[in-house]
């Protein structure tokens, strides 16, 4: 939601509470690098209730890219140092 300035609390308030944070996220099961992974990878993410966007209201949507190590049949995190950069942003 879009903020504004609340004098009466000295605060920024969002426009539409009921929107402001509405979040969902979805991920896919790990792919192995040079494994067989044909075809598309089709994520859908579903924000719960369906609420429809007023024009105060924004939808962003962000895709992670997270590099894992598997040791004995476990996938773990690798150190923050081994990082992907963002580039550029449209």
């Amino acid at each position: 939601s879009d903020y504004t300035f609340a004098d009466e609390i000295g605060k920024f308030e969002p426009v539409n509470p009921k929107l402001n944070s509405l979040n969902a996220s979805v991920k896919t099961a790990e792919l192995v690098i040079g494994g067989n992974n044909s075809g598309d990878i089709n994520l859908q993410c579903n924000i719960v209730g369906n609420p429809p966007l007023d024009a105060t209201s924004a939808l962003i949507a962000c895709v992670g890219i997270e590099f894992l190590q598997q040791m004995d049949g476990q996938f773990y995190s690798l150190k923050s140092d081994n990082a992907m950069k963002i580039k550029e942003v449209y």
